[in-house]
């Protein structure tokens, strides 16, 4: 069935007196696309649009939704006034409508869909209108508060039950940083809660737990959480974080935890975002790859070690972020060759990352049996992953030249 006529009354006219669904269906399109077009919608026309949400007809009501975000801000007062407890459906269609018009007048019902609505679609909706709700005229203590608010409603949402809520979580957490950058010009996303931007700051924490969270059962919501981290953290087109680890010889533990960490970034996807490399305080294997032992060990757990020994200089320390020693022997040696010299990098033992297992030092498995291989990785394995999830918290903020052992 095709829908014709121009002007407001007829279109209004043709929804109300619709005999079937297929010219329900149609005759919402034609008001909803006659709305669109007009730069001042009649009240009673978007009236008629939001009475739609009413009936047990979802096509008409897809029509509907289109229109009333089309017609915007001039939508939002006829959706809330007319907004029936009684009827879940429109209830949940209203919420799609205000989600996408993104207006602040919205933000109560946006809240209680996503904190207590039954249907995982609509708290789908919730999510993402609440990371893009229009602040920009608003005092700035005003906008503000609203965007406090979203993002503690983003970030309980954060657990919730369903993947496809958990990502459109993710959408408006990173919707959300943008409209604070974009408010704030001088913001940055690795500001510190010092300078007023703790909100950036739990935006990063929330999507940091969502990328590494390993209880989390679906990848898509990983892999969207760390495109999410790497847009807002900048990481995409910065100069990467350059990370060095040191042992004695660089054969077996600093190789084997450059193996890991890239292992952890690859399966991250990030590593263009990083450079690594390994190095020995001692210079007795210059141009030997790692020991047999550790290549053996590591590739039972598919982990490439490719690098090969090489011995630490000191413009290592103005070139590297990060230098991570595998012992205090490696940290002092370390210090002794950057002497009264200020360094770039920040240099601290690696197992200060440890998370799970308890140790001071990663011990030297050289004069060891095999077993001993397979625990220095258990440790790197721990340590790189804490160190991972550090970098990524705290990329941006400056570090200190040394930390004693």
């Amino acid at each position: 069935m095709s829908i014709a006529p121009s002007s407001d009354s007829a279109l209004i006219q043709a929804v109300e007196q619709a005999d079937s669904a297929e010219a329900l269906q149609a005759a919402s399109a034609a008001l909803a696309s006659h709305l669109a077009a007009q730069p001042s919608p009649a009240p009673g026309a978007v009236t008629a649009l939001v009475q739609v949400l009413g009936f047990n007809n979802p096509g008409a009501a897809v029509a509907a939704v289109d229109g009333l975000i089309a017609c915007g801000a001039a939508a939002v007062e006829p959706l809330l006034a007319n907004l029936d407890a009684h009827n879940y459906g429109a209830r949940a269609w209203a919420v799609r409508a205000l989600a996408g018009i993104g207006d602040v007048r919205g933000l109560d019902l946006l809240e209680q869909a996503l904190s207590g609505d039954i249907g995982p679609s609509v708290r789908r909706a919730a999510a993402r209108g609440l990371g893009q709700l229009r602040c920009e005229a608003l005092e700035p203590q005003e906008r503000q508060r609203i965007q406090r608010r979203a993002l503690g409603a983003l970030s309980k949402a954060a657990s919730d039950g369903e993947w496809v809520v958990r990502y459109a979580v993710v959408v408006g957490l990173e919707s959300l940083a943008q409209r604070l950058l974009e408010a704030s010009p001088e913001a940055s996303p690795e500001a510190s809660p010092e300078d007023g931007n703790d909100a950036l700051q739990q935006i990063k924490a929330v999507l940091t737990q969502l990328q590494l969270d390993p209880s989390e059962a679906t990848p898509v919501v990983q892999l969207r959480a760390r495109q999410a981290l790497l847009q807002l953290q900048g990481l995409q087109g910065a100069p990467p974080t350059r990370v060095l680890f040191v042992c004695l010889g660089n054969i077996c533990r600093s190789p084997a935890a450059e193996g890991v960490f890239l292992h952890l970034l690859q399966r991250a996807g990030l590593d263009q975002a990083f450079e690594v490399d390994s190095a020995g305080t001692a210079g007795w294997h210059q141009g030997k790859p790692a020991d047999r032992r550790m290549l053996a060990a590591a590739q039972r757990r598919g982990i490439e070690l490719p690098s090969r020994a090489r011995q630490l200089e000191r413009q290592d320390l103005q070139h590297f972020d990060h230098v991570l020693t595998m012992d205090a022997d490696n940290l002092a040696a370390v210090e002794a060759l950057l002497g009264s010299s200020p360094a770039r990098a920040s240099i601290r033992p690696l197992t200060r990352h440890c998370r799970r297992l308890l140790a001071q030092e990663v011990p030297d498995p050289y004069y060891g049996g095999p077993e001993g291989f397979d625990q220095v990785l258990d440790l790197l394995e721990d340590a790189c992953e804490g160190l991972l999830e550090n970098l990524l918290l705290e990329r941006g903020h400056p570090q200190p030249s040394s930390v004693a052992a």
